[in-house]
């Protein structure tokens, strides 16, 4: 493959990216993408911890964790569903640490966004010998 097709390529797989992130939500900025990516790379981990590795608040972090979870919640005084990627489960041991996980539609957008990344590397790694 020439080196312009597999740029090409490489573009057109990072554009799949973005289609991705967009099916979530059209308006979503980096910083959600961000958040939604820590919970999945820390799963089981305490909203805290997710809170501390973001470098944001625990309340930011809060804010994200509802907006990608499976309930309901606020904003401006208006009521919204959670996209239902992530859920809470109290920790056993403490009741008052929550503890965030992947639902089965959270896995299947990681699952997505692994496969694409995986052709990206591929790619983006090929010998420009091989061609």
């Amino acid at each position: 493959m020439a080196l312009i097709e597999r740029r090409a390529s490489i573009i057109r797989l990072a554009y799949k990216r973005a289609q991705i992130w967009e099916s979530v939500d059209s308006r979503l900025e980096v910083s959600g993408q961000k958040a939604f990516l820590a919970a999945a790379h820390n799963e089981g981990a305490a909203l805290s911890d997710i809170a501390r590795e973001l470098d944001i608040s625990s309340s930011a972090a809060f804010r994200w964790l509802a907006y990608w979870g499976t309930g309901s919640w606020q904003l401006n005084k208006t009521r919204r569903e959670g996209k239902g990627y992530l859920v809470t489960r109290p920790d056993p041991e403490d009741s008052r640490v929550k503890r965030v996980y992947l639902t089965e539609r959270g896995r299947e957008l990681v699952d997505r966004l692994v496969r694409l990344d995986e052709q990206y590397w591929s790619k983006a790694n090929a010998d420009p010998q091989d061609d």
